[in-house]
This record gives C-alpha cells, structure tokens and sequence, in this order.
C-alpha cells in the first residue's frame, strides 16, 4: 500500500516539476499549498511540486517504517527463539550434568560390586585351596 503510494507521489512530483504552466517551473511563485480554489498561478487543482516532493518524503519514510518494523519484528521473534534455545541449552546441561552424576555413581557401585566379589572369590579359592589340601593329606594318610 505504501510502495503504491510512494510510486504514484513520485511521479506526480516529476511530472509538476516538468511543467512550468502549473506553477513549478522555476522562479514561479509556488507555495505549499493546493492550487486551484486560493487563486495561485493557473493551476487546477493538482499539488504544489515542494508538496508532492515532502509528501514522497514521506510515503519513503513511512515505506521506511513499514519495514523497519517487519524487520524489529523479526529480530524480536529471532531473540525470543534465542531465548527460548538458550533455556533449553541449559535444561539440557542440567539434565547432562544430572545424568552424568548418576553415572559416575554407578560406576563407583559398579567397582565397589566388583572389589567385593573380588575379594569374596579370593577368599572361596583360598578356602577351596585349604580344603582340598587337607583332602588330598587326608588321602595320603588313608592310603599309607
């Protein structure tokens, strides 16, 4: 809507500065005001070429804005999503720090387990050595 209008602004400016019978050739008496129905040079109604030229200015600017807002918008909802991964960055290393802590527990378990069973096989092959020691010196003796 604003391009529309920036465009059709435009070229009414262009084409007023291009005729000097419509009050904007140079050293004419212009004001900024509509011509017509307040007496200026010969004109029928049309605008003042330093009005249209203010008035693209501003259709520009207001083109300008249009954008500049589409693109703060953006920016804001690019942040907001940037906020959003960052929150769930450190739930997720939370939740990587949680685990690992668990993990790392387990292990120490898991050695803890092993030491024991280590030791309680050491004792009953120790014991089993002791035993069939004394069975075999017991067969020995019974066979002598």
């Amino acid at each position: 809507m604003c391009n529309v209008m920036h465009a059709r602004l435009r070229l009414a400016a262009v084409g007023a500065t291009l005729q000097p019978g419509r009050g904007g050739g140079r050293g004419s008496n212009v004001r900024r005001t509509r011509v017509g129905s307040r007496g200026n040079s010969g004109g029928d109604g049309d605008w003042q070429p330093e009005v249209l030229s203010v008035l693209a200015q501003a259709a520009t600017y207001c083109w300008g804005a249009v954008l500049l807002g589409v693109c703060v918008s953006n920016i804001l909802r690019g942040l907001a999503t940037s906020a959003e991964l960052r929150e769930l960055n450190w739930e997720l290393k939370r939740d990587l720090q949680e685990v690992t802590r668990e993990l790392n527990q387990l292990k120490w378990d898991l050695k803890s387990d092993v030491r024991d069973l280590k030791y309680e096989l050491k004792s009953d092959v120790r014991e089993l050595k002791y035993e069939l020691k004394s069975d075999v010196r017991d067969l020995k003796w019974g066979l002598k």
